[in-house]
């Protein structure tokens, strides 16, 4: 089978918090972020056979216990199921990262046991998802795949990037936050056995804002905790 591939990290310790993984990048993805950072993969065609990335999983395997698909949205490819299909068959943890745009796709992997975890990014509170993604089904898609994910026993986590002159002021933040909450309240309910309700926020100097949440992830900066939600 081919995939439209992006490209590859060997080991990465920073991707899946407490793995070393080999992460994964598939071409293509519905929507468009101005943030975006990996934008040279919205489009594009770089075809190869699967066998490619199996062999990319396999030179990596005495060194990791993960592999991590990317994009792009990684969940547009049908190949994604022969990756993470043999990830597991090789003994690995498989995470992927996704706005949750194609909720049935998510629906088959962890029908398959083919996922052990998503890491989910929520682009926007609810009333400025059709702005910032550009598709105006993208936060309807979501709160579907979200129901999906709450009634299986796969873990995820949800991430937002604020990026100061969109969403990050201090105020904005708050707003994002309790925006969130509001919109997603439905299916984030109850959730606190998989995802963390306690955010914090890094800032950088260049004036970039990180929402992360906690339970999965541990980062090395200092941490200024502005509310628990």
């Amino acid at each position: 089978m081919l995939i439209n591939f992006g490209g590859s990290v060997a080991i990465s310790t920073v991707d899946w918090p407490s793995k070393s993984s080999t992460v994964i990048f598939l071409r293509g993805c519905p929507l468009r972020c101005p943030y975006c950072h990996n934008h040279k993969l919205w489009s594009g065609n770089n075809y190869v056979d699967t066998d490619h990335v199996k062999n990319l999983i396999r030179e990596s395997l005495p060194f990791i216990s993960a592999v991590v698909i990317s994009g792009g949205e990684p969940l547009m490819q049908e190949g994604i199921f022969e990756i993470a299909g043999f990830a597991k068959s090789a003994g690995l943890h498989v995470g992927i990262e996704t706005s949750g745009y194609y909720p049935e796709v998510a629906e088959r992997l962890i029908k398959k046991n083919f996922v052990d975890k998503f890491f989910v990014d929520v682009k926007a509170t609810p009333e400025k998802y059709e702005e910032i993604t550009k598709n105006k089904y993208a936060f309807s898609r979501l709160e579907r795949f979200l129901k999906i994910v709450k009634n299986s026993n796969v873990q995820f986590e949800l991430r937002t990037t604020i990026i100061k002159g969109l969403i990050g002021t201090r105020t904005n933040v708050r707003k994002s936050r309790n925006g969130l909450l509001r919109g997603l309240q439905s299916v984030i309910h109850g959730l606190s056995n998989k995802v963390c309700l306690e955010m914090a926020i890094l800032r950088i100097w260049m004036g970039f804002v990180c929402i992360q949440g906690m339970k999965y992830l541990k980062l090395p900066w200092k941490l200024r905790v502005l509310s628990k939600m």
